[in-house]
C-alpha cells in the first residue's frame, strides 16, 4: 500500500493499517487537542492569580503548586498531541503553518515562564509578559480556525464525514 498525504500539513500517515483509520484517529487527536487547550486557559489563570497570592497562607502556596504542575503537565500533553497531529510542518507561507509554528514559540515561552519562578524578578516578568502574548496570539487564530471548521459543518453537512462532527 503507498503511503497518502494526510490532510494535516502533508504529513504522511505512517504505520500500516487503513489510511483512513490513521486519519480518523489524528482528527479525534486534534478535537481532544483543541479541548485541552481550552481547558489551560483556566488553569493558567489560576496558576497566575495563585502566584500572586502564594506568600498569604500555606494553603494558597499549596494551590498555587499546584495550579504551576497542572499548567506545566497540560502544556506538555497540549504540545505533544500538536506534534503528534501536525509535526514538522513544511515551512510555508500560510496562517494556518505560522499557527502551529507559534504553538511551538508558546510552548517554549511558557516552559521558560514556569521556569523562571524563583529566579530574578524581571526575568521572570519579561518572560510572562512574552507567554501571555504568544497564548493570545496563538488563541485568537485558533478561534479563526474553529469559525471555519464550525462554518464549513454548518453549509455544508453532507461533505463533513459523520466521524468529524
Amino acid at each position: 500500500m503507498t503511503q497518502q498525504a494526510s490532510w494535516l500539513a502533508m504529513r504522511p500517515l505512517r504505520g500500516g493499517g487503513d489510511p483512513r483509520e490513521a486519519m480518523a484517529r489524528r482528527q479525534r487527536m486534534g478535537r481532544a487537542n483543541r479541548l485541552i487547550g481550552w481547558v489551560l486557559l483556566p488553569v493558567l489563570l489560576g496558576a497566575t492569580i495563585s502566584y500572586s497570592y502564594r506568600a498569604s497562607s500555606a494553603s494558597v502556596e499549596i494551590v498555587a503548586t499546584f495550579f504551576s504542575w497542572l499548567l506545566i503537565f497540560l502544556t506538555f500533553v497540549h504540545s505533544g498531541i500538536s506534534f503528534y497531529v501536525f509535526g514538522g510542518v513544511r515551512p510555508r507561507a500560510t496562517l494556518r503553518v505560522f499557527h502551529v509554528y507559534f504553538g511551538y514559540l508558546t510552548f517554549i515561552l511558557v516552559m521558560l515562564s514556569q521556569s523562571t519562578i524563583n529566579g530574578p524578578r524581571i526575568f521572570h516578568v519579561v518572560t510572562s509578559i512574552l507567554m501571555y502574548i504568544a497564548i493570545v496570539g496563538h488563541t485568537v487564530m485558533g478561534l479563526r480556525y474553529q469559525v471555519l471548521r464550525n462554518r464549513a459543518q454548518r453549509d455544508t453537512p453532507e461533505l463533513v464525514p459523520a466521524n468529524t462532527r
